[in-house]
């Protein structure tokens, strides 16, 4: 059975509308269930200043409260950006991918990022969601086999 992807809000939060429209196509590119969680507020060690945050503090309080990702891909959204944010990393025990969705980004961007983080890499279709200039919405079948 395919993991279930739990979409966190971390304050700032980005709006409700980004976000049911991430886990829209997040739905739509991946297959899986995507369960919307109630807002997290980061640990004050986490915030630097309004509208930036440190990762690892914010990545441990979303595991602290949903578990190591085992068993699920967890995924911490916020509208500030990331201080230590490195480039998405293969899923491993513990691991939470945090998302930066300021205003205007791009949901086709956080798609990738997601695919990057389950394992997917680069994808020569450019219908596929994880072609690095593409603006497809799906898993291309050969994407779609290795997820």
């Amino acid at each position: 059975m395919s993991p279930t992807i739990l979409l966190v809000p971390v304050e700032p939060a980005p709006t409700r509308e980004v976000l049911e429209d991430l886990a829209a196509r997040l739905l739509t590119a991946f297959g899986r269930t995507v369960d919307l969680r109630e807002p997290l507020r980061p640990p004050s060690a986490a915030v630097i200043c309004p509208d930036l945050c440190a990762a690892a503090p914010v990545a441990g309080a979303v595991a602290a409260t949903l578990g190591c990702g085992c068993r699920d891909l967890l995924i911490g959204v916020t509208a500030a950006s990331i201080a230590g944010n490195g480039p998405p990393a293969p899923r491993t025990c513990g691991g939470v991918l945090l998302l930066s969705a300021p205003r205007g980004a791009s949901p086709h961007s956080l798609v990738r990022e997601v695919g990057l983080h389950a394992g997917l890499g680069d994808c020569p279709d450019p219908g596929c969601a994880m072609h690095p200039q593409g603006e497809g919405a799906d898993l291309c079948r050969a994407c779609r086999g290795r997820c």
